[in-house]
């Protein structure tokens, strides 16, 4: 027996219990590790770990926490527009605008949560979607939008992206502040499958044909992606986000992590990283140093999870992870998707 996990005030996105509680099953988890296994033991920055989930295809059992930031009770001061072809706009720098990086509003039936954007994504039916975590799209207790075991209607997921003078203060002020417009439907969103959620967490929203001008496929300082690839051990990466404490101010929002590996099955990555709430969707990208800078190259995944391995691997300790660029691509067939991941310069 490894550990036991005893009842959270709080749920896998840090809301207090009582306001939308996963199942007794999801907060009360026992896991073992089997001869020559290593446990896989997520924590949470310091939050209470909600439940214990396998990780497919890596041969550890595991706890993963969202990064999802609940912000329902916080001082709204949004100003949303109802985009226009000539609405001004200013040029990308920072996370302006949408693409990767982009600091999302995500409103949900009895929930509101901030979630940052992965990638611009591209599909073969012409229309051009905006990714973050599937967690962020699905509300607590439900599974996702389509497949298996699909139980939600995305019809109740409103997503709004700030496009300028984005700001919020989530360890002081819990202000949102910022420009945002109103994208499409939810396309996908998935948060577990078969009773696993690492390498199962991914979404899409679309959007609108009238909002491309606004659309910027770079992540924000450190450019691309260009191209795709996997983590491995000791690989720069390069990942953009939102979350508390980490992410509120913009020298702190771009942010270099090491990557540990990438699962046997190829659904999910682990890496060394400084994250937190907020920062669920995230873009991650492998980065090239040089005596130019640090520059973004292939997309690697996702950020969804916080976590740390217990003992520590010979192969390296990592505390993040994520759903990887073909797992999601894999995952949105499941709506009848093809996609792609638009490349940044």
């Amino acid at each position: 027996m490894i550990g036991v996990v005893a009842q959270n005030r709080y749920d896998s996105c840090g809301t207090r219990a009582g306001s939308m509680r996963k199942p007794k099953n999801q907060r009360y988890a026992n896991f073992h590790a089997g001869t020559g296994r290593r446990a896989l033991q997520w924590a949470a920055l310091a939050l209470a770990i909600p439940f214990a989930m396998p990780i497919a295809g890596a041969g550890h059992t595991a706890l993963a926490h969202d990064l999802f930031l609940d912000v329902t009770a916080w001082d709204d001061q949004t100003t949303t527009l109802a985009y226009a072809d000539n609405m001004d706009v200013p040029l990308p720098a920072a996370a302006t605008n949408i693409g990767p990086g982009s600091l999302l509003r995500v409103d949900m039936p009895g929930i509101s949560g901030i979630c940052t954007a992965n990638f611009i994504w591209s599909g073969t039916n012409g229309k051009t979607y905006l990714g973050s975590a599937g967690h962020c799209f699905v509300p607590g207790g439900y599974t996702a939008t389509h497949g298996p075991g699909a139980d939600y209607d995305p019809a109740g997921t409103t997503v709004r992206v700030c496009v300028a003078d984005c700001n919020f203060g989530g360890r002081t002020s819990r202000i949102i502040g910022g420009t945002f417009v109103t994208l499409g439907p939810v396309a996908y969103a998935r948060h577990t499958e078969g009773g696993e959620t690492v390498g199962h967490d991914f979404g899409l929203v679309e959007v609108l044909p009238n909002q491309t001008a606004l659309v910027r496929p770079s992540l924000p300082v450190w450019g691309g992606p260009i191209g795709s690839t996997t983590a491995s051990l000791g690989m720069v990466l390069c990942h953009y986000g939102n979350g508390v404490g980490v992410g509120e101010a913009f020298p702190t929002m771009a942010r270099v992590a090491r990557g540990v590996r990438t699962s046997s099955d190829g659904t999910h990555f682990l890496m060394a990283a400084a994250a937190n709430e907020g920062d669920s969707g995230s873009a991650v990208v492998a980065c090239d140093p040089n005596s130019n800078g640090v520059h973004g190259q292939g997309a690697v995944g996702i950020l969804t999870s916080s976590g740390a391995e217990v003992p520590k691997s010979p192969t390296g300790v990592g505390n993040f992870l994520g759903t990887t660029v073909a797992q999601a691509i894999s995952m949105a067939t499941q709506a009848g998707l093809t996609i792609s991941v638009a490349e940044g310069t």
